[in-house]
């Protein structure tokens, strides 16, 4: 929208769960939906100046119109004037009111018999027609176009807002979360004291020993392939695994410092795992429990804690934890269908550019499975790059296309940015939307 972006990292334990190179992507999420409002605004500022060179138009036109109409009226008034005139000068001739003729007497001689005819003018009737402005025509429809330019300048004044409340909601949000997780609130109140536990359990689940010999092997599959990933300071202690599904039960994690010694335990009533296949990224969640460390005890928040493990390798993962994703079988051909039909339809030229896709690897429903997709400038330069592991393509009743990428990033200059919430949106105002239903793409129509 407007392009509308948003990161999807939000966790406070994020900082531990990162690689050094994990960008924060709060502040660059914010610069992007300020740019695509920027630039929103700049459309309409270019909207209003049209707006405002098409009513100078009509105005011009109108003018002119009128000095036509002045001048042509002028005219025939004077026209009318003139023929009066000649009317009236002929009739006084024929009834001798004008150059009456003298009587002459001479005296001694008789009287000649002198006789002036007056001379008959005929005047043909002017034949004067003023004819209608060739203009009407097209001030008709300039006014048209000015009613239809009024009226999608208020749709899409109208989109902004909606689109900007959404923006400001998700920023108090995300400014609301980072009180709950350390600042002070309006009242200047401080978070709940963390209850302190005696220094016996905090041995117990900090300093613990060695899994036992007789562990699960998937535990210790699970442990390895975190350490050979670069994240071999989370270890997972104890866990219940469910056959088939990508959760852990009665979960156990150690977290350790840079130098290996224990820095927390978190226990979790259970431990929630998502493989992002697209951008290499496992996420995992704990919830209902608490983490102990220094001395003090926390409840985990409802939301749980999460932790975003970035370039890991996807393929390896899955083949030991096959549940992690789950690609739904699709017919090579209808998925090639479906990818040129989007690319044909995301092509074309717009103000701001155009979009490819250049991978789609399956259809599930009205999903798109991993899809990539590249937006272009109208001179051909890419600017960003987005990766997701689905794609759902949404048409509203007044023709905006939404298209609502989850579990993925972005890719812009040389930096990689998670979804906020997993989410991210781009908004396709005013399209045609009769193409986009009989299009070989699945969609979904909101009602």
């Amino acid at each position: 929208m407007a392009d509308l972006s948003k990161d999807s990292s939000s966790d406070p334990e994020r900082p531990d769960s990162l690689p050094a190179e994990q960008v924060d992507p709060t502040d660059a999420g914010s610069m992007l939906r300020l740019r695509d409002v920027q630039a929103l605004n700049r459309a309409f500022h270019h909207l209003a100046e049209v707006q405002d060179s098409l009513l100078r138009h009509l105005q011009d036109g109108e003018g002119r119109h009128r000095r036509t109409v002045r001048s042509r009226t002028f005219l025939t008034v004077s026209l009318g004037f003139v023929a009066l005139a000649l009317v009236f000068f002929t009739w006084q001739i024929q009834q001798g009111g004008l150059f009456a003729t003298p009587e002459i007497h001479v005296d001694g001689a008789p009287a000649p018999d002198i006789q002036v005819t007056s001379p008959e003018i005929h005047l043909p009737a002017a034949q004067i027609t003023v004819e209608g402005s060739g203009n009407e025509v097209a001030v008709i429809a300039l006014t048209e176009e000015l009613a239809d330019l009024r009226q999608r300048s208020s749709e899409d004044r109208a989109r902004l807002a909606d689109l900007t409340t959404l923006l400001v909601a998700r920023e108090e949000a995300q400014m609301e979360f980072l009180n709950q997780i350390g600042r002070p609130s309006e009242t200047g109140s401080a978070l709940p004291v963390p209850e302190p536990i005696e220094a016996v359990a905090i041995s117990t689940e900090t300093n613990l020993a060695p899994p036992e010999a007789g562990a699960d092997l998937w535990l210790r599959t699970l442990n390895g392939l975190l350490a050979v990933d670069g994240y071999g300071h989370l270890e997972f202690r104890s866990a219940r695994r469910v056959p088939g599904k990508p959760l852990l039960t009665d979960v156990l994690l150690l977290q350790r410092r840079t130098d290996g010694s224990p820095a927390q335990s978190i226990r979790a009533d259970r431990a929630e795992f998502e493989l992002h296949r697209m951008t290499r990224t496992l996420v995992f969640r704990l919830f209902g429990g608490h983490r102990s460390g220094s001395g003090s005890r926390i409840s985990l928040p409802e939301d749980g804690i999460r932790f975003d493990l970035a370039r890991i390798r996807a393929d390896v993962w899955l083949e030991h934890f096959p549940a992690l994703f789950d690609l739904a079988p699709a017919d090579p051909a209808a998925v090639e269908q479906a990818r040129l039909g989007l690319e044909s339809l995301l092509t074309q030229p717009r103000p701001n550019g155009y979009w490819k896709v250049p991978v789609l690897r399956s259809l599930d429903g009205s999903i798109l499975q991993m899809v990539q997709v590249q937006r272009f400038d109208s001179g051909g330069r890419l600017l960003r790059v987005l990766e997701a592991d689905e794609l759902e393509v949404l048409i509203h009743p007044n023709g905006d296309v939404e298209l609502q990428f989850r579990e993925g990033a972005i890719f812009e200059g040389g930096q990689r940015r998670p979804f906020f919430e997993d989410r991210f949106r781009v908004y396709l105002p005013r399209e045609a939307r009769d193409a986009w239903l009989t299009s070989d793409i699945p969609v979904v129509e909101v009602r």
